[in-house]
């Protein structure tokens, strides 16, 4: 069994899109896959400590989105409480432990020094945790998964990054509970693609999925979002660095949002470059 565990306990709560992405991706792999999440938990010790009960897990994952909250005023730094979920694990259950998530893949060795967890993935997780899963039951060398960092003697070892050029990520959407996120007015979000070519200096995205644009099948981002609508779900947040950036691939989606009718039945926002955008791009 594969368990993967939410660690992101900030307010009002943030759906774990990424974690969900990488749980579909096991389960279509054929691989039993236990989510945890501790964004919906009221007790989330007692949560961590629940969901492992009675469960031998080959792999733990775990996902981390925010290393800090980005509010000054509070200045909340996460590392301490994702030291403190590794440490939890540890005395539930054997199983090594993996870390992985766009705060993760900013930070990775400093992260993984401070928490003490076996592994961490860099990139996409869909197919890498599949295949770190598959290494550990016996199947190939680690040396072979896609942004895997490991200790080797004294020293941690890391294969390039996990940005496969085409995303591929399940869009069926039915693994965390979404429609609850929703309610509790927590944000939803969908990729339509991965990675940013722009130069901003400030700008962290390049770091976690890389420099190049990755595109995902329009049709499939429908159907994704057509999950979520059925769930109740009709205010969603793309997770894009730009979503006009390429202008083609935004008017794409916006096309395939409209083949299927979901224009008077959604609500969604985005991150915009403030070029290219015109009045073509804003009537799709």
């Amino acid at each position: 069994m594969l368990v993967l565990v939410n660690t992101n306990t900030m307010q009002p709560p943030i759906a774990p899109v990424g974690l969900e992405y990488v749980a579909a991706a096991a389960h279509e792999a054929g691989i039993a896959v236990r989510v945890i999440d501790l964004g919906l938990a009221d007790d989330p010790a007692a949560t961590l400590e629940t969901g492992l009960a009675g469960c031998d897990p080959v792999l733990v994952g775990l996902s981390f989105r925010n290393a800090d909250d980005c509010f000054w005023p509070s200045a909340q730094w996460f590392v301490a409480d994702l030291r403190d979920i590794v440490d939890r694990v540890r005395r539930y259950c054997d199983a090594p432990i993996c870390v992985g998530g766009v705060a993760f893949s900013i930070f990775r060795r400093p992260v993984l020094d401070r928490v003490g967890a076996d592994f961490g993935i860099v990139g996409d997780g869909e197919q890498a945790l599949v295949r770190l899963y598959r290494v550990i039951t016996g199947q190939g060398p680690l040396e072979g998964v896609p942004g895997l960092i490991w200790r080797r003697k004294d020293h941690w070892h890391e294969n390039d990054p996990a940005w496969p050029l085409s995303p591929k990520v399940g869009t069926h959407r039915d693994l965390v509970d979404n429609a609850t996120y929703f309610a509790r007015g927590g944000q939803i979000g969908f990729e339509t693609k991965r990675g940013c070519d722009r130069g901003c200096v400030y700008c962290a995205d390049p770091l976690a999925k890389g420099r190049t644009l990755r595109l995902r099948d329009p049709d499939e981002v429908a159907d994704e979002v057509e999950s979520l609508l059925r769930q109740g779900v009709d205010v969603l947040h793309t997770c894009d660095a730009e979503f006009n950036i390429p202008y083609t691939h935004a008017v794409a989606i916006c096309e395939a949002f409209e083949r299927r009718g979901l224009g008077d039945r959604l609500r969604w926002y985005a991150y915009l470059a403030v070029v290219p955008f015109d009045a073509a791009l804003a009537a799709a």
